[in-house]
């Protein structure tokens, strides 16, 4: 059960389909920038800098690879292993 917001362009699914294969499963997607509009999202960074200047939030913590290691981020990657 719950609910699945969908965020992203690509890969959209019938919010139906997903109630008929996964009981009590919600799926809707949500266009950011033409639902909430330029003057919302403003408003909205302009509250996460904040929270992020007093450190109610931190960043999610970046993982970085050497190009010529290349095929072991990826491995890590496909492995699931990344946040």
């Amino acid at each position: 059960g719950g609910r699945f917001l969908e965020m992203g362009k690509t890969d959209l699914r019938d919010p139906e389909a997903v109630a008929r294969q996964h009981a009590g499963v919600r799926y809707r997607s949500y266009d950011l920038v033409a639902q909430a509009g330029p003057e919302r999202i403003q408003e909205m960074l302009v509250e996460l800098a904040a929270l992020f200047e007093r450190k109610v939030l931190v960043p999610s913590p970046i993982r970085s690879w050497d190009v010529r290691r290349g095929q072991e981020a990826f491995r890590y990657l496909r492995e699931g292993r990344n946040t």
